[in-house]
């Protein structure tokens, strides 16, 4: 299913450095330049798509590292970041 976001891929990306998202290969932290997207054909929608806000098409995000060139899905980092919340919530 195709996730609508509220926000510009300009905010996704701050927002994704702000949470210190980093590469799932060499760590390395992601960049609002290392971020990036392409657009998909409606029909061709599916999981793990993104519908930023004014846009037509969907898209699919990725970050690719500027360490070691890996590219990593929004969702796998979304993921990441989530798990480094809850285990800093937990040691609190």
């Amino acid at each position: 299913m195709t996730q609508h976001l509220n926000m510009s891929i300009d905010d996704l990306r701050q927002t994704l450095v702000r949470n210190k998202a980093s590469c799932l290969s060499c760590g390395r932290s992601v960049t609002i330049f290392s971020v990036r997207h392409y657009t998909v054909a409606p029909e061709d929608s599916g999981n793990n798509h993104v519908m930023f806000a004014n846009w037509t098409r969907p898209s699919w995000v990725y970050n690719e590292c500027d360490g070691c060139g890996y590219q990593t899905a929004l969702w796998k980092m979304v993921k990441g970041i989530t798990a480094r919340q809850e285990k800093m919530a937990i040691h609190r």
